[in-house]
């Protein structure tokens, strides 16, 4: 992975990124990974429902205080992502955000609209 697309508790193959050192990350009890060896994690509908996406025959989005989270399957593993005003019709105050493929970049994503971390459920399996 690019250094630039990690942030501390950024959840990635190796683990939860704790620290950085200058050619990776520590994820905690002295285990260290070079960038080039850290994969993310695909964003799946698992992890959607730990994130608080709530399963439903279409998924609940996430609140915000003045938003909501909201997202289509394009394809497979792939969402889109988008934002939708409170107290504002859909198609009114709403656009795309990006297309999300992994967990780390819902994480960022979160981050960015709330400036609060994403808090997962449990971890997935």
């Amino acid at each position: 992975m690019k250094p630039n697309e990690l942030r501390i508790g950024n959840i990635t193959d190796k683990g939860t990124v704790v620290t950085f050192y200058e050619h990776g990350i520590h994820v905690g009890a002295g285990k260290c990974y070079r960038f080039d060896k850290v994969k993310p994690i695909p964003l799946t509908e698992e992890w959607l429902c730990m994130a608080g996406f709530e399963e439903s025959e279409l998924f609940k989005p996430v609140r915000g205080k003045c938003f909501e989270l909201v997202y289509v399957r394009i394809i497979s593993d792939v969402y889109g992502f988008g934002v939708k005003l409170k107290n504002y019709p859909f198609d009114r105050a709403s656009f795309a955000v990006k297309n999300v493929t992994s967990v780390h970049q819902l994480q960022n994503l979160y981050f960015a609209l709330t400036d609060q971390e994403l808090v997962f459920k449990e971890e997935a399996k």
